[in-house]
């Protein structure tokens, strides 16, 4: 059962929780091909039903709440599609799958 999230500012509030109260925090955005198709986010295995986003706007929702936890975060690597982002207090791991419709995050508290 999905619950639905209307506004970024109840994702953000959820994903905000679960990144103070974990050490690793999974986060997994589903964007199936299709306008009829539920979009939704799952914040360490709860899974809720939200208004579509693009996958830019997905990433900079996570960052914009990391760093406000974490403070600001750095580039530290990546691959091809692949981006890590890192401080003294926390990391951020990104991994979009645009051709499955899904991009996954990390978040690992460092301190």
């Amino acid at each position: 059962m999905c619950d639905l999230l209307t506004k970024k500012r109840e994702v953000k509030r959820l994903l905000r929780e679960a990144v103070k109260n974990n050490g690793v925090t999974s986060v997994v955005y589903r964007y199936p091909w299709g306008k009829r198709k539920p979009k939704t986010i799952s914040i360490n295995g709860n899974t809720y039903t939200v208004r579509a986003m693009s996958f830019g706007e997905a990433a900079n929702l996570v960052l914009e709440v990391c760093k406000r936890i974490f403070g600001e975060l750095k580039y530290v690597g990546g691959t091809f599609r692949e981006e890590t982002y890192a401080n003294s207090k926390g990391k951020i791991h990104l991994y979009p799958t645009g051709s499955a419709g899904l991009f996954e995050f990390t978040i690992t508290k460092l301190a």
